[in-house]
This record gives C-alpha cells, structure tokens and sequence, in this order.
C-alpha cells in the first residue's frame, strides 16, 4: 500500500468512522486497558477508543470538504503519484 492509499483511508475514516468489523477499536481498547492493567497502570479503555467522527459543529458537508481538502493537498505535494 502506497502512503497515497494510507492517506486516502486515514482521510476517510475521519469522515465515516473506523475500517473493520464495526465497534473493532472497543475491543482492542478493551485490550489496551487489559495490557495497561497487567503492568500496573490504571487506565479505563475509553480512554484507548479514538474520537472518529468530526466535532459536533462540523456538518457532514465541511467533513467531506476536509477529506477533499486533505486529499488535494496529498496530491499537490507528491504529483508524481497516482492515487484514485
């Protein structure tokens, strides 16, 4: 995978959400709080679970607009690479 492509999902899960099975990252939280527990820190695993959807005052529109805006900003650093 080209660092295009990892730009491009990482852009897109900042709109829609995470890849995968859905509610994945409650689980591997789960399991960050579990590995964090077995070493002696205390940490709940709601602070592992990642903040993917856009502030409440951004629409849906101004969350697509920063996608594009991400993407062309990719596209005008590496102009050499082709991504969709």
């Amino acid at each position: 995978m080209s660092d295009g492509q990892i730009v491009q999902w990482l852009a897109y899960q900042l709109v829609r959400g995470p890849l995968g099975p859905q509610r994945m990252d409650v689980l591997m939280a789960s399991l960050m709080s579990v590995v964090a527990a077995s070493v002696g820190v205390n940490i709940p695993p709601q602070r592992f679970v990642p903040d993917w959807h856009p502030a409440p005052e951004m629409t849906a529109e101004q969350a697509g607009e920063m996608y594009d805006a991400a993407i062309a900003a990719y596209r005008a650093a590496h102009p050499d690479e082709v991504i969709a």
